[in-house]
This record gives structure tokens, C-alpha cells and sequence, in this order.
């Protein structure tokens, strides 16, 4: 069965910022307000780059002595979402550039060595921070992002940056190859099972986008086994909806859809994003079969009888009531949704022939996209958006 492409956004397995962990103190600390005309700072920032700017930015709030007492009070996961949000909020709520940011913000690496004839070997600066701040950054890094990570030394701080570059490279370059390959790299990197399984999960994902559904099983069943006999929660979520994703593909539609709604429920009652991913990921499906976009084949329909006669008959408003739900109460940290809810949502409504209402929910769509400037899904629903001006 051809979907087309899935939801695949890497995100963090988070709960929202604010909550009664916080006390006196404030995720939102140290925002910056708006500035006095200065000469010196006008010719100081017309000579920096934006990204030297940013990154600066986001560093010092990693270093900040708020940052570290939050992550004491609030837990190492709920600290990683912070250093996303915050990016989000310093790059305009551009997804791609945030997800670069959150990368510069967690590097653990001050020099990469390079190898060179003759001269032997040069070092080359990565962050160019002065080795105090730098040292502050890293024992500020949280470092207990799984269940089993290590409870001193450096813990498992090494891992985040791996896990920012590959979502960085598949969402903002839009090549799932080459995020492939980078989560590939970093599984093969990681020296425990734990980090292994980790990247795996977005391996899988990945895979399971591109149509190779033999080589995301092989990747997806193993990894998937060794967080369920572990009880690693998040990334069993995180496996099992690429693995419901592996059995749409290859046309087990009742069963996929089956695996899609019992981690929507699993993941959504322990308030993990991985339950507003298959929800997504659910409504999408029933919007492209009553949209006529997900081809079935004769064989798929053959073996899928109960999907056919029941489900799908109703997949328009199924997946109407679905993405209608998700537009009007999507959580504010899962913003980055938003653009596929409300595109996903317009390509149905147009179907529908509700004309006014898709309008609005593609111009919605594109005023979410428009930090980010001329990009593949821009130029898609403005196309729909053209038609249906005409």
C-alpha cells in the first residue's frame, strides 16, 4: 500500500515544560528583551554571522546556574526539551535552524583532530568557547536520558548531539537518505546497547519512509525485542510505530492500523509524544485513502476484508474528526506538527469539496512554513491553495 510519505520528525520524548517541579524558578529565564540602539552593537552583530549569534545564545543558557537547577528539580529529559524550545524561540520557530541550534548547544567535542602528511596532526576548533565556558556547558549537559544511563561520570551526554545532527539532516535538508545514513553512523559509534537501540529506533523510521521495509524490519524486530525485555518505554513507542508503518507498507492495513491506535493509547496515557505522533500518523492514513492518495492493492484488499468493508468506507470522516481535533488542541510544544495536520487537513477538505474551510487550513499551513522560506511542502500547498483561488 503506497502512504506516500509518513509523518517522520524526530522529536524528543517530552512532557510539557511547566510544572510544579519548577518552584520559583522558570524555564523561560534570561529571554532576551529588546535593546537600545547601540553603534558598537550594530557594527559588532553587521560583522557576526546569525548563526555565531544564535549559538552563543543557546550556549549561554545552557551554562546559566537556572539551567542546572532546573534540571535537578525538573529530570535530564524535561532539560533536553528545553534546550529544543529555547532554540525554537531563538531561531524564529524555524524547525530546521532550531534543531542546528539544539546540535551546537549539546556538542561535547572542543577540537576535532585531523591527520595530515608530513605535518602529522592539527587540531581544529569546533566551538570556538573559551575552555572554562566550555567545560561549564558540558558538566551542565544532561546526561540520564534513558532508564539505564549511568549515574556518574559523563553519563550518556555524548549521545545527544548524535541524536540533533540526524534530525537536523533529515528534516531540514529533506533527505531521509542522508539521515540514514547519519543515524546508521551513530549506531555502529554507539558502545552500548542501550545508545545502539536509541538510534535504531530512528534508523527504523527512516527506512520505513524510503519504502525498504525488508531492511527497516531487520533493523525495527531486534531493536524493538531488546527495549521490550528492558522496559524501555519511549523508545519501544518510538519502534513500534515504525513497525506499523512496515506493515501498512507492505499492505497488512488492519494490523497496522491495529498497532498505530494501541500506541496512540499506550504512549498518549503515559503523556509521551510518540502518542500525538501515531495519532497523527492514524489520521493521515484515513485522510489519503478518502483522498484516493494511498493506493491499495487488489491483494491487500484480499487479505484486509474487515478494513475495507468497515474502516475505510468511513476514512473520510474518520480522518476528518481526527485532524479537525488535533488543529484545535495540538499542545503548543508539539508545534512543529503543524504544518502536515493543517495541509493534511486542506488536501481532505478539498476532496470534500468544502472550498472555504481547506483555504484556511492551508493558509495555515504555509504561515507555519514561512520562516523557513521556498521548501517542498511551501510550494505544495500554495499550488493547492492556487487552485482552489482560481
Amino acid at each position: 500500500m503506497r502512504l506516500l510519505k509518513f509523518v517522520i520528525i524526530p522529536l524528543l520524548m517530552h512532557t510539557p515544560l511547566r510544572g510544579q517541579c519548577e518552584g520559583d524558578l522558570s524555564w523561560e529565564y534570561g529571554e532576551k528583551k529588546e535593546e537600545g540602539f547601540s553603534i558598537g552593537q550594530m557594527f559588532s552583530n553587521a560583522f557576526t554571522p546569525q548563526l555565531v549569534i544564535d549559538t552563543k545564545e543557546i550556549r549561554s543558557y545552557v551554562r546559566d546556574a537556572r539551567y542546572k537547577e532546573l534540571t535537578k528539580r525538573c529530570g535530564d529529559l524535561r532539560a533536553v526539551d528545553a534546550i529544543y524550545i529555547r532554540s525554537l524561540k531563538i531561531a524564529g520557530y524555524s524547525i530546521g535552524r532550531a534543531l542546528l541550534l539544539s546540535m551546537m548547544a549539546v556538542l561535547e567535542h572542543q577540537n576535532l583532530h585531523v591527520r595530515i602528511p608530513i605535518v602529522s596532526s592539527i587540531k581544529l576548533p569546533l566551538t570556538l568557547e573559551e575552555d572554562s565556558l566550555f567545560l561549564q556547558r558540558i558538566r551542565h549537559l544532561p546526561g540520564r536520558v534513558y532508564a539505564d544511563s549511568p549515574t556518574n561520570g559523563e553519563m550518556d551526554k555524548d549521545k545527544l548531539q548524535h541524536f540533533f545532527a540526524s534530525a537536523y539532516i533529515a528534516y531540514f535538508s529533506g533527505d531521509v537518505q542522508r539521515g540514514i545514513i547519519e543515524a546508521d553512523r551513530g549506531r555502529k559509534a554507539a558502545l552500548d546497547p542501550f545508545y545502539r537501540g536509541f538510534m535504531e529506533a530512528y534508523l527504523g523510521l527512516f527506512l520505513a519512509s524510503t519504502d525498504g521495509y525488508e531492511n527497516a524490519r531487520s533493523v525495527i524486530e531486534p531493536a524493538l525485542r531488546f527495549a521490550e525485555d528492558r522496559q524501555i518505554t519511549m523508545t519501544a513507542h518510538v519502534l513500534q510505530v515504525s513497525q506499523a508503518l512496515v506493515l501498512l507498507g507492505e499492505g497488512e492495513l488492519s494490523r497496522g492500523m491495529d498497532q498505530l491506535t494501541l500506541v496512540k493509547q499506550s504512549a498518549g496515557e503515559l503523556g509521551a509524544v510518540a502518542g500525538y505522533w501515531a495519532a497523527v500518523n492514524e489520521a493521515i492514513v484515513y485522510a489519503r485513502i478518502a483522498t484516493g492518495e494511498a493506493k491499495a492493492s487488489t491483494g491487500a484488499m484480499i487479505r484486509n476484508p474487515g478494513f475495507v468493508l468497515g474502516r475505510a468506507r468511513k476514512a473520510s470522516q474518520t480522518a476528518l474528526d481526527a485532524l479537525v481535533r488535533l488543529s484545535e488542541h495540538l499542545s503548543p510544544d508539539l508545534e512543529l506538527l503543524r504544518f502536515t495536520i493543517e495541509f493534511e487537513l486542506g488536501k481532505l477538505l478539498i476532496k470534500r469539496k468544502e472550498s472555504d474551510a481547506a483555504r484556511s487550513h492551508l493558509e495555515k499551513a504555509i504561515a507555519f512554513l514561512q520562516p523557513l522560506g521556498d521548501c517542498k511542502g511551501m510550494r505544495d500547498a500554495q499550488a493547492l491553495l492556487a487552485a482552489l483561488n482560481r
